[in-house]
């Protein structure tokens, strides 16, 4: 709705709360909240965008107090996912579901509401289901639409680390963030995975087993050839946050490996991807700093852009004598 029709709205909502003797719309939903909730619910097989009962069940999220949105999280769940597991859902029913939940974990007033245990059951319940590919334009929306509701959890840092690196470890996550940076139809869906991937490497990246860093840094080194300098960069920030959290005895086979792959775009035609490029060369030279010296020699005298090469190497010198 519109601002004109958010004023009428929130003046009938005032008058209903005055009405029933409750202090605002806020405390008449948290009296009412379960009874009506129980009631929307009712016939969720029914349910399309437009339903009365779905857009009572989304009023009511979006006015109900944390406390009351907390206690009510089991049946949101409950109620939606199944909708959002089946592929064969209403669409915009489905999307307008995510974004809902977007916009609860938007909300600072009520997303630590979805935050903490909740998180698990949102993440594993709503939000990963949805993101398992299916073929057409409207799937990739659906999908969209999810990678970006998780994007928000992981901003707001709403999900407990431990319970991050739980979903990582158990591979039912990255498998479903690494086939999102494929997407074909969404660039913003590849941008917005990158996006994921780094905020995953910021909360748990320090605890990854080595076999999920072996499987995420190649994942991000192929987006490095995207057809979009904004999903390079992306990547290179995601690539960054996974040097900052590598561990000094994580292997120098893979490291030079993660170097050679990267080392090749600080010569790109693109002085923005050239700049990111060299960034996380800087950020694997603190760590690694022989590995990362070694690669950059092996092009230093075909580079046009030698002065990255120059700023990585500081770097490497810098991290030597730190070391000593």
């Amino acid at each position: 709705p519109d601002d004109g029709h958010r004023t009428a709205i929130a003046e009938v909502m005032a008058r209903l709360a005055a009405a029933s003797g409750a202090g605002g719309f806020e405390s008449l939903a948290d009296m009412y909240g379960p009874d009506v909730l129980a009631g929307a619910v009712s016939d969720t097989a029914g349910w399309s965008a437009e339903a009365p009962s779905y857009l009572v069940f989304r009023a009511l999220l979006l006015t109900a107090g944390p406390g009351t949105l907390s206690r009510l999280v089991p049946q949101l769940c409950d109620a939606l996912a199944p909708i959002l597991a089946d592929p064969e859902a209403d669409v915009q029913l489905r999307l307008g579901a995510l974004q809902l939940l977007d916009a609860l974990m938007e909300d600072a007033a009520r997303r630590d509401s979805l935050g903490g245990p909740a998180a698990g059951l949102v993440a594993a319940r709503l939000l990963l289901p949805p993101l398992v590919w299916r073929a057409g334009k409207s799937a990739a929306a659906v999908r969209f639409a999810a990678a970006t509701a998780l994007a928000t959890m992981l901003r707001n840092k709403l999900a407990p680390p431990e319970l991050l690196a739980a979903m990582v470890e158990s591979g039912k996550l990255l498998p479903l963030v690494h086939q999102s940076m494929d997407e074909d139809w969404y660039v913003d869906l590849r941008n917005t995975a990158c996006f994921v991937e780094q905020q995953l490497l910021l909360a748990v990246g320090p605890g990854l087993s080595d076999a999920s860093r072996r499987a995420i840094y190649p994942e991000l080194l192929k987006r490095l050839d995207d057809s979009s300098n904004a999903v390079r960069m992306a990547a290179c920030r995601a690539l960054v946050a996974f040097c900052d959290t590598m561990p000094e005895t994580y292997c120098d086979t893979n490291s030079g490996y993660l170097a050679a792959g990267v080392v090749i775009h600080m010569d790109d035609a693109n002085i923005e991807v050239q700049e990111a490029a060299c960034g996380v060369m800087q950020a694997l030279a603190v760590v690694k700093p022989r590995v990362v010296a070694a690669e950059v020699g092996k092009v230093h005298d075909r580079f046009r852009s030698k002065h990255y090469c120059a700023r990585v190497l500081a770097t490497c010198d810098k991290a030597r004598q730190a070391a000593m």
